[in-house]
């Protein structure tokens, strides 16, 4: 069972007023999760409460009472892990986002160690453009990056298309390592 069919499951028996046969799912699911252990001293306490309706010491208000604190904690329970729950989605599209951030960090600093740019240095646009790095995001924040670890300086100013990003002495000795890791130089 995945952990929505799961929670799906501990909603219609909720929604039923079969608690007992919800907290045993809540617990035998997340077992390893903090929160269960207060939910499961409001069962406790929904037991002792029954024990005590049956004989005759509280009242069934009182159970009531006990009832729908219990049913609020198991759903407010469910919607927060729902929310702490990354999707499927969002995991391959942060994967998607790293790898193409990879990529973009590999082109800019092959680019920038190109012989024919080492001189004069490339602007953001013309690695956007020599990478085929489709998005420029990816690049500017590669440069900022590589600026902020002293691997590339600028010529220009910040919001000049013109701006020209080179390797430092020490930008220049990562493009070397990463050539001989890469090419197994």
């Amino acid at each position: 069972m995945t952990s929505k069919e799961a929670k799906k499951q501990i909603q219609e028996l909720v929604a039923q007023d079969e608690l007992e046969a919800a907290i045993k799912l809540l617990a035998s699911y997340f077992e390893n999760n903090k929160r269960l252990d207060d939910i499961l001293m409001q069962s406790a306490q929904y037991h002792a409460y029954q024990k005590g309706l049956r004989n005759g010491l509280i009242s069934f208000a009182e159970v009531q009472q006990q009832l729908n604190y219990l049913r609020s904690n198991i759903l407010s329970f469910i919607r927060e892990e729902q929310a702490s729950t990354p999707s499927i989605d969002n995991i391959q599209k942060e994967i998607q986002s790293d790898y193409k951030h990879a990529i973009a960090k590999v082109c800019t600093i092959r680019l920038l160690s190109h012989h024919i740019y080492m001189e004069s240095g490339l602007s953001i646009t013309s690695l956007q453009k020599h990478s085929r790095v489709k998005n420029r995001k990816y690049i500017a924040t590669t440069i900022r990056e590589l600026e902020a670890y002293g691997f590339v300086i600028k010529n220009g100013n910040d919001r000049d298309e013109n701006t020209l990003y080179k390797l430092t002495e020490t930008g220049i000795k990562l493009a070397d390592e990463f050539d001989n890791s890469i090419l197994g130089q």
